[in-house]
């Protein structure tokens, strides 16, 4: 059951949501948790990234059993992982703590139970989630395999994203291991000891910053001596997300498919308005 407060609770699921997004969304969450028994008890926390400006009132909306959550209505910095970084501190005491974005749904019961029982019986393990990215591949056939897969069309004309992650890793003065492998910070289950080892989640001020950021929780709990891994054999097993549907995975590859010829027709566009 989900519980007001973390007197029996030993988990506590924090819930990132931004105010740009529909508010939709995170009611949608709210009640797959309603709808799917979690048969673990959990404490609550819901983290507003700009709810400074627009603040999230627990009147707003319909929690698990009625519960009140600690509702923590903070500027919009960091991303998910910023507010996450909020939302654990509020919450004290907690063996562990189970991230998501309001953008993820529940597929089925037992989704709490299933992070928690894992690492209460699995004691290498301090990083669990739905999907690990990069799993046990090289950082040099990774940042290859994103130069093929992107065409080399990203934000930095010139530079691979793969070298800035190495780099803010470094900069953070995290060890990048042999291999690139991290659990996406979709759904993020984390112990509580590790999180005080670590001094807390890492908060990258910019998108590329907050993508390293991901990379480097995971960097950080193998370089501390755990395991990351992901809760179930199957992707997604428990805790699903709207971007990571099959249908809008589809319409990513078509998308990652047409870039290269996209890219000189808007080259092409672009001149024409010009000589208008």
């Amino acid at each position: 059951m989900i519980e007001a407060s973390s007197s029996t609770a030993r988990l506590a699921v924090v819930i990132s949501h931004w105010t740009g997004h529909r508010r939709a969304l995170l009611a949608k969450l709210l009640a797959s948790m309603r709808r799917h028994d979690p048969r673990a008890p959990c404490s609550l926390c819901i983290v507003v990234n700009g709810g400074d400006i627009a603040p999230l009132k627990a009147a707003d909306i319909a929690t698990p059993g009625g519960v009140q959550p600690v509702i923590l209505n903070r500027a919009n910095h960091g991303y998910n992982i910023g507010a996450w970084e909020a939302g654990w501190r509020a919450m004290p005491g907690h063996d562990a703590y189970l991230f998501m974005q309001s953008e993820c749904f529940i597929r089925r019961s037992g989704w709490a139970d299933a992070f928690a029982w894992r690492l209460a019986n699995d004691p290498g393990v301090g990083v669990l989630g739905e999907a690990v990215m990069w799993d046990r591949m090289s950082w040099d056939y990774v940042k290859l395999a994103t130069a093929r897969d992107l065409g080399g069309h990203w934000a930095a004309p010139g530079t691979n994203p793969i070298d800035f992650y190495r780099e803010e890793l470094a900069r953070r003065g995290i060890p990048e291991g042999a291999e690139a492998t991290h659990v996406q910070s979709l759904v993020l289950a984390v112990r509580g000891t590790l999180l005080e080892r670590m001094g807390g989640l890492p908060v990258g001020e910019t998108y590329q910053e907050a993508v390293a950021a991901e990379v480097a929780i995971s960097r950080q709990a193998e370089a501390l001596g755990f395991r990351v891994a992901r809760v179930a054999s199957t992707p997604f097993r428990f805790i699903g997300h709207r971007q990571w549907t099959p249908m809008h995975q589809a319409a990513m590859r078509w998308r990652n498919h047409a870039r290269p010829y996209l890219a000189p027709l808007k080259g092409a566009l672009k001149a024409l308005a010009g000589h208008r």
